[in-house]
């Protein structure tokens, strides 16, 4: 069983992925939210080709710096990934370090397969994972759904984390009109069905992300980096994001043979 905090992990690198595959701007920041207070950020840097077009390597920085029950919790991921001449993923290099746990994962992609090694507690292994017949494994599969050539498409994106291709499917649905800083605007609808993270991303027209909801109350947004390196303020507490409310006192519990639950939320 995933605790909160391999749980949260698990859960950001998902929707950190989608948000990385957004950054088509050379340097952007993203601040991570858990309702009103901030967990931590995200930083992407993209060189691209000459022409500006084509991607050749993009790095990124993830820190996660909240509370679990009170005490501090310190998530840090950083990554690397490396493009072929047409824009395919060619090789992406992992760092994860939670709870004083450090793991590194290198994925080298072909035609048939991703070629993955990994070091933890001194241990080296090798995987190798084949790519379904005609598929591939995408960095960028929301392009056509914000260009608007396509409607819904299905992939397979690399898990660093359980090491295992996971396919996703994503959806454009219809336009909303959402409550931003600068006041209401109309956004671009994607849905990620994701089974690590489902995510709803709002775009601008242009396929900028505006912002991203993932489970547990999770938001990201793009930030100045000044904001995203500020430090003050209240942090958050995973363990009272992820408790789920009741909406009364439940009497006679202690002597009850025996208790039926139901929960409802949003699918």
């Amino acid at each position: 069983m995933l605790t909160n905090r391999a749980h949260l992990r698990y859960l950001v690198a998902a929707v950190i992925f989608w948000l990385a595959a957004l950054a088509g701007a050379e340097e952007i920041w993203l601040g991570l939210f858990l309702g009103k207070d901030k967990l931590g950020y995200s930083y992407y840097n993209t060189t691209f080709r000459p022409g500006g077009s084509v991607p050749l390597k993009r790095v990124s920085k993830t820190v996660l710096q909240g509370k679990m029950l009170g005490q501090e919790l310190s998530v840090l991921m950083d990554s690397e990934t490396t493009f072929g001449d047409a824009g395919a993923l060619a090789k992406q290099t992992f760092h994860m370090s939670s709870g004083g746990r450090e793991m590194d994962v290198t994925a080298v992609f072909t035609a048939q397969t991703v070629e993955v090694e990994t070091f933890e507690s001194g241990t080296k292994k090798k995987k190798s994972l084949p790519i379904p017949p005609g598929q591939v494994v995408k960095d960028d599969p929301t392009a056509d759904l914000i260009e608007g050539a396509s409607t819904s498409s299905v992939c397979y994106v690399f898990d660093p984390q359980t090491i295992s291709l996971v396919k996703t499917t994503i959806t454009r649905k219809p336009d909303e009109s959402i409550e931003t800083a600068a006041g209401k605007v109309t956004a671009k609808v994607v849905m990620v069905d994701d089974p690590r993270a489902p995510t709803k991303m709002f775009l601008t027209t242009k396929g900028d992300l505006i912002k991203a909801e993932a489970p547990f109350g999770l938001e990201m947004r793009p930030v100045t980096k000044a904001e995203a390196l500020d430090s003050t303020g209240d942090k958050a507490d995973i363990a009272d994001a992820s408790t789920i409310p009741i909406d009364g006192d439940l009497e006679g519990w202690e002597s009850a043979k025996r208790l039926v639950f139901s929960f409802d939320g949003p699918q």
